[in-house]
């Protein structure tokens, strides 16, 4: 491999999520030796739930995508679909839905003794909704189902992941990228995380408020898949200093002093700007659970006035 396909290869993991790429080649091979070798229904149906099972994990599943190329949109399919694609369709960046992959097979005409084809074909299709004009020629007010056979359609996905954020960050910001891989490598929990994270800060001196912006945003989504938190027990928090807590009253954000332990729900890792300091420093997304009524109110804490925290569940 050359030092500019290298190159482009970095480039690209920034602009197309790893986990994605790899997905669709993987699927695209299989339908490849599907296609050379073929095997049976059991064993067809056990390779599209694994490639489903993988489609999950990494969150594709109800996602949109973008599909350049030929596609059947508006035919029926089936668990099994022993229909050939009727309807396909050439469309350029059409949005779909994507609601996972099925087994479809397609059957040669056994008569045509001069062809050396299997009888049975079998392929794994993305099988989605898209939206289509209506009767009345009115587009987007129809939604059919349509299957996407990746060796014939070039298939985008554009949202923001963890995995392109962290591509990002290797790239543009190293330094920090690697500090942080440190940081966060000998935590084995994501209370351990926060007590790691509590003093680290990131120097954006000399910085642009769009390029800080830009740093915020990727860290932000890397960290979605580098800490998680438990959404269904509280954590019990060490608090000492000034927070904003959100008054559901006066829908007002109001500051008040703590340092007491505080019930939280966490949510997710934030990052706030510390523009007299031109420093970059963690906190938490939280609700707090208080008053009579238990109304979750939402609070963002700093990392380094959090003291301890523990996790509350069993």
């Amino acid at each position: 491999m050359s030092e500019l396909e290298k190159e482009l290869g970095n480039i690209e993991r920034i602009y197309v999520d790893p986990n994605f790429s790899m997905m669709v080649q993987t699927v695209r091979k299989l339908n490849d030796l599907l296609a050379e070798e073929p095997v049976s229904d059991e064993k067809a149906h056990e390779l599209s739930d694994r490639v489903n099972e993988l489609w999950r994990e990494n969150g594709f599943s109800g996602e949109s995508f973008y599909v350049t190329g030929y596609m059947d949109a508006g035919g029926t399919y089936a668990p099994v679909c022993y229909e050939p694609l009727d309807s396909v369709t050439q469309f350029r960046n059409k949005r779909v839905v994507s609601k996972g992959f099925f087994v479809h097979v397609a059957m040669n005409d056994p008569f045509l003794e001069t062809s050396d084809e299997p009888l049975v074909k079998r392929s794994i299709l993305m099988k989605a909704t898209t939206l289509i004009e209506d009767d009345s020629g009115v587009e987007g007010m129809s939604e059919v189902g349509c299957a996407i056979d990746f060796r014939s359609a070039e298939v985008v996905y554009r949202e923001m992941t963890p995995s392109r954020a962290a591509a990002w960050l290797e790239e543009y910001h190293p330094d920090t990228k690697s500090e942080l891989d440190s940081v966060l490598l000998n935590a084995d929990s994501e209370t351990e995380a926060v007590m790691a994270l509590r003093d680290f800060t990131i120097d954006v001196s000399g910085l642009k408020n769009k390029r800080i912006y830009k740093i915020v945003q990727h860290l932000c989504h890397w960290m979605l898949g580098e800490v998680q938190f438990d959404r269904h027990y509280p954590y019990l928090a060490a608090v000492d200093g000034q927070i904003d807590i959100f008054n559901p009253v006066t829908l007002q954000r109001e500051t008040t002093q703590v340092n007491d332990f505080l019930s939280i729900h966490a949510r997710e890792l934030s990052i706030s700007h510390d523009e007299e300091r031109n420093l970059l420093q963690f906190g938490v997304t939280s609700e707090i659970i208080d008053g009579p009524l238990d109304v979750a109110r939402p609070v963002q804490i700093p990392l380094h006035m959090i003291h301890d925290i523990v996790s509350t569940r069993p």
